[in-house]
């Protein structure tokens, strides 16, 4: 399903972003801090990458608050506390800085705004666990994630109509992030067990207060927030839009509109979580918070993607894909009422699914169409709407312009490897698929897409496993040639890739052949086949020799060699090592 079409294609390329952060604290601290921090990164670092860098912070703070408190009602170590804030405030600053690393490299782009926003949405679900697992939340995480959730939605849809991102004088990105860090730090000293308890034993300054139920702290804390920052903060968007749509002469109806999804998820998680009868608030928090998180992430981006195209305001029907499985989730709840308490489907492999199925509505099952399924479909969309054979072209270099697998599986760098389609006729391929993009884009642009693309190739290890297949104990020389044949033919493909415009080569080499289950299951006594492992680390080294000359070579080339070899084969020799 293609999100971006030929109207968002050309408001993409003028799209400017527009923001303001009226924060006190990030002008006259944080900035001159960032400001500095920012020339650590070397120019040619990309600043998506400080922007994912930043992100796996949070995610292996995440995973320390799962390993230490699996449903976050019990006490971590108080080290965890102190790393919760140590990579909090290193995602802030990441977060921060991979903007000024964009215009300090003039490489800012509507993608980046999308990843650094799509990372912040995502963001908030594991900032939320990370939290959790150090005030000991329990099921109240999920309103955590809540409170972190629903100023960020409203923060998108006002920059949906205003154009401009407004932070104000106290907002989440800066004073938010401060505070839940600097909670970290304070559990640190004081321990989780400060936050379970009623707020009068933690703080004895309030032990007065009178006509009030026990109240954990940090159920007071959530109240203050919800009350304090929460309502203020949404009470302005909706200001902010209200005015924008006053004088665009448009229906604020409309715009409300927008809200109906995320309202859709929210009521979905909560009908779900009140008829669960495992308690899967409860008991299962991560998988509830990571798959809402997903699917609220899905929502941000489809919100963020409508305002680069600059599509028509209102509601947007695709933003709903991502809540297609509340009914299922919530019917398999009903079922336990009609069997003792037991659901049709145990709800933690329905939790499971509800994390794959928003993963997959955000892509993240997605790879590369291959590309003779491009020419098909579009081949089958023409003949069926009685297009003309030109914009066939045009539907399958729109798609390509996205990315496409020539992979064929069983072939090789050489040509006579296997009876699939060859790596000469895969590089065709691309050829074609280059040239229906220039037709499009103009050769000078399809030339500048394709120098930033990234072209992915794993071969060599067919052509090693077929070679020994016919040469059972080949000799010397038969090496020699069989090495010098596939490396040539290996530096003519790469260099004819190069003349087609790639750049950019991520390089899978040759894996550890020997010990693969079948010629281990051919010998005696289940050994690996030791010459073929010889071999496949002899080419390896040939790959290796043959990529850094060919980037002295050719200008502009850039390469990355990842070793399949080394993997497995550690694995192999020490399978302990890896737990």
């Amino acid at each position: 399903m293609g999100y971006v079409g030929q109207h968002g294609v050309a408001t993409l390329r003028r799209y400017k972003y527009s923001g303001v952060d009226h924060s006190l604290v990030a002008k006259y601290i944080l900035q001159p801090f960032w400001a500095r921090f920012v020339n650590l990164f070397p120019l040619w670092f990309p600043p998506n990458m400080i922007t994912l860098t930043g992100f796996m912070f949070l995610l292996t703070s995440a995973f320390l608050g799962f390993f230490y408190s699996p449903h976050l009602d019990t006490a971590p170590p108080r080290w965890v506390h102190l790393a919760h804030g140590l990579l909090l405030f290193l995602y802030q600053t990441f977060d921060a800085v991979d903007g000024k690393q964009a215009r300090r490299t003039n490489s800012s782009s509507p993608l980046g705004e999308l990843f650094d926003h799509g990372c912040d949405a995502l963001a908030c679900a594991f900032e939320a666990l990370a939290f959790g697992s150090t005030a000991m939340c329990g099921k109240a995480t999920f309103w955590y994630w809540f409170i972190a959730a629903v100023p960020f939605y409203c923060a998108t849809w006002e920059h949906f109509f205003t154009n401009t991102l407004i932070l104000p004088i106290v907002n989440g990105p800066t004073e938010g992030l401060m505070l839940i860090y600097l909670c970290h730090f304070f559990t640190f000293f004081t321990g989780a067990e400060w936050w379970a308890q009623d707020f009068r034993k933690s703080i004895p300054l309030l032990n007065w207060v009178p006509l009030v139920p026990e109240i954990p702290v940090y159920g007071l804390a959530l109240f203050l927030m919800i009350a304090f920052a929460v309502i203020p903060t949404i009470a302005s968007n909706i200001h902010n839009v209200y005015k924008v749509v006053e004088a665009r002469k448009g229906s604020m109806l409309l715009a409300l509109a927008m809200l109906f999804p995320f309202g859709l998820l929210l009521a979905g998680v909560l009908v779900w979580s009140y008829l669960s009868p495992s308690d899967i608030m409860r008991n299962q928090p991560h998988l509830l918070i990571i798959g809402t998180g997903f699917a609220f992430g899905f929502l941000v981006g489809r919100m963020i993607l409508a305002h680069l195209c600059d599509e028509p305001k209102g509601l947007k029907t695709g933003m709903c894909m991502s809540l297609a499985y509340f009914p299922f989730a919530i019917a398999n709840a009903l079922t336990a009422c009609l069997d003792d308490g037991n659901p049709l489907v145990d709800e933690q492999l329905v939790l499971l699914m509800y994390c794959l199925f928003t993963a997959a509505a955000m892509g993240f099952s997605r790879s590369p169409p291959p590309y003779l399924s491009l020419i098909a479909m579009a081949a089958n969309s023409s003949n069926s709407s009685g297009e003309v054979v030109s914009n066939r072209t045009m539907m399958t270099a729109t798609s390509g312009m996205k990315g496409a697998s020539f992979a064929s599986g069983g072939s090789g760098v050489l040509d006579s490897t296997g009876t699939t389609i060859s790596m000469t006729k895969q590089i065709q391929h691309f050829s074609d698929l280059r040239d229906q993009i220039s037709t499009i884009l103009s050769t000078d642009k399809a030339s500048t897409l394709l120098s930033k693309s990234i072209f992915i190739i794993s071969a060599g290890g067919n052509d090693a496993f077929d070679f020994f297949s016919q040469n059972k104990s080949p000799d010397s020389t038969a090496i020699q040639e069989f090495c010098e044949a596939l490396i040539s033919t290996y530096d003519s493909h790469v260099k004819t890739l190069y003349n087609l415009g790639a750049r950019k080569f991520a390089v899978i080499n040759v894996p550890f052949l020997g010990c693969c289950p079948y010629l281990r299951s051919q010998s005696p006594t289940g050994e690996c086949m030791e010459p073929l492992n010889q071999l496949a680390k002899r080419l390896n080294g040939e790959i290796w020799d043959l990529f850094s000359d060919l980037s002295s070579e050719m200008q502009g080339m850039k390469y990355s060699i990842a070793s399949s070899y080394e993997l497995i084969s550690s694995l192999i020799e020490n399978p302990q090592a890896a737990g």
